[in-house]
């Protein structure tokens, strides 16, 4: 069955715990209906539309989806369970409302980021900066998308089209604004190679490489983009997320020359 209309939503340590009847929720309407993010209560209900939860595996650069039968009212192929700080895209057949308990656990942060697509949350019920969200402030190169209000299908999500708002941190803000995630909204962090800063000095071409630290980072040189021979600059890990690079060749002795960065 194709779904729609497709939203981001939150995943949060809190969730582990049971529902009681005491317990504060915030809920977001979407904007009938009744839906509760697993682990809370019993998913397997009469009144929930046919649901689609996708789960995002950096380690894996993969998707992995669960889906909810509202005929037979059960998940296949089993009940979505999540980690602290974990996002996930949920499609609904029909209007839903997810409703998040008051966290009771401090967050578990920093999360881990990994090179390429993170869809990752806040752990508390507030309008959430990249802090809140990751628990470290952004290195220089760090792209933040929201899906749009409103948006169509977001996939392929890693290309990002025109259901995202995208935000880059660099030279120490954020740009166009300073992203802010509502309560309950999920986002994409992602994490690239950006070259900055490039110049001749000296006859040879230098540039700055913004990347995340503690993952080896090849940059690479060609001296044609038809039918391109890749050869190896240099390789190394950085520590603080920005490295200088510095091609020894006088640029003057070759009539192009084009570089890449790659994680």
């Amino acid at each position: 069955m194709k779904t729609n209309p497709v939203l981001l939503a939150l995943m949060e340590v809190s969730l582990l715990l049971p529902l009681s009847l005491g317990a504060a929720q915030f809920c977001t309407n979407v904007p009938a209906g009744s839906y509760l993010v697993p682990g809370t209560i019993d998913l397997n209900r009469p009144g929930l539309p046919a649901t689609q939860i996708y789960k995002y595996f950096p380690v894996y650069r993969s998707f992995s989806v669960c889906n909810f039968d509202d005929i037979d009212l059960v998940w296949t192929p089993s009940q979505p369970g999540h980690i602290p700080g974990e996002g996930f895209i949920v499609a609904t057949a029909g209007n839903a409302m997810f409703c998040f308990p008051e966290p009771t656990q401090s967050p578990v942060l920093p999360l881990t980021l990994y090179p390429g697509i993170n869809l990752v949350c806040c752990q508390s019920n507030i309008p959430a900066t990249y802090e809140d969200i990751v628990g470290k402030a952004p290195v220089p190169g760090t792209r933040l998308y929201r899906m749009k209000k409103g948006g169509g299908d977001p996939f392929p999500i890693s290309y990002f089209g025109t259901n995202w708002v995208s935000y880059l941190y660099l030279n120490g803000g954020w740009s166009p604004t300073t992203p802010i995630a509502g309560v309950g909204e999920a986002v994409v962090i992602y994490i690239t190679p950006l070259t900055q800063n490039a110049a001749i000095i000296n006859g040879r071409m230098e540039f700055d490489v913004y990347s995340p630290a503690g993952y080896q980072m090849t940059i690479e040189r060609s001296d044609s983009l038809n039918a391109p021979q890749w050869q190896t600059l240099t390789t190394f890990t950085p520590g603080s997320g920005v490295t200088h690079v510095t091609d020894p060749d006088q640029i003057i002795a070759h009539a192009e020359r084009y570089y890449r960065a790659r994680l």
